[in-house]
């Protein structure tokens, strides 16, 4: 009893953290479609006192699940939600939800901070710029400004190249892959049939009327062996000499192929 209480327990515990594998992968994936929604709002390519940043290479090289539950903050960047709470000239105050230290960011550079006001919902990939003073003191972050129209239509071209280009390595690594299987698969299969042939060419050397049929079969067929009718029927015929049926019955068949009556059934004296 004891031992199966053991086991159901340790059922239960696998399977629970199997759930939390899965709970957990399903919350990166969704955190990173999050943060790749919300830059396909503002521009995928965002330029930051005058470098360009491709945002969805943050998002993808340190948000897989593979790494763990890490943050854009880890390069300076952050995923932040939540709602304006005062719009200025130059930028808009915002309370952000599950925001590290102070609660209220300063935004700026948002491509639709004209269409924002006071209680406004806003989701946003941003650079950690330093701090804002607003009568109280909290964490700056820069949008950025759009890349050069011309400097995106480049930079996607290259992207949709090497895209291509891998996705063609990754075919040819698969094919390579399914052909070396291919060949150690027919490898061990010509391994095996090396093994049986040699098996059975041993019993029937030593007068086995099974081996004779089948290597005579195999000669006939020139089924792992060139093929041999002379060789084939003269092992048929040690088989048959023995009593073996089907050889009796497969010489008959030859002797019809040559135009040969085969014998009938025996007459009752």
């Amino acid at each position: 009893m004891r031992t199966i209480l053991v086991a159901l327990l340790a059922t239960t515990f696998l399977c629970s953290g199997q759930h939390l594998a899965q709970a957990q992968k399903s919350i990166f994936d969704v955190r990173r479609d999050f943060a790749r929604n919300a830059i396909d709002l503002d521009g995928r390519f965002r330029e930051f006192d005058g470098k360009i940043a491709d945002l969805f290479m943050y998002v993808d090289q340190i948000m897989p699940e593979r790494l763990g539950p890490r943050k854009l903050a880890d390069l300076g960047f952050d995923l932040l939600s939540g709602r304006v709470v005062s719009v200025g000239k130059d930028g808009f105050l915002m309370r952000a939800e599950d925001h590290d230290g102070s609660p209220f960011v300063w935004i700026k550079n948002h491509p639709r901070q004209s269409q924002l006001i006071d209680g406004s919902k806003v989701i946003v990939v941003a650079l950690r710029s330093g701090i804002h003073q607003w009568g109280g003191t909290s964490a700056a972050f820069d949008v950025g400004r759009p890349a050069p129209p011309e400097f995106v239509a480049r930079m996607l071209k290259e992207i949709s190249i090497r895209e291509e280009a891998e996705k063609q390595t990754k075919v040819a690594e698969v094919k390579k892959l399914a052909d070396s299987k291919k060949s150690a698969d027919e490898a061990k299969r010509a391994e095996i049939e090396a093994r049986v042939l040699n098996s059975l060419k041993s019993s029937a050397s030593k007068g086995y009327d099974f081996a004779q049929y089948d290597l005579g079969i195999r000669y006939l067929e020139g089924r792992g062996v060139p093929k041999d009718r002379a060789e084939g029927k003269k092992l048929l015929e040690q088989a048959a000499a023995q009593g073996h049926k089907k050889a009796k019955a497969k010489l008959d068949e030859l002797g019809t192929e040559k135009g040969l009556p085969s014998p009938g059934p025996a007459k009752k004296p």
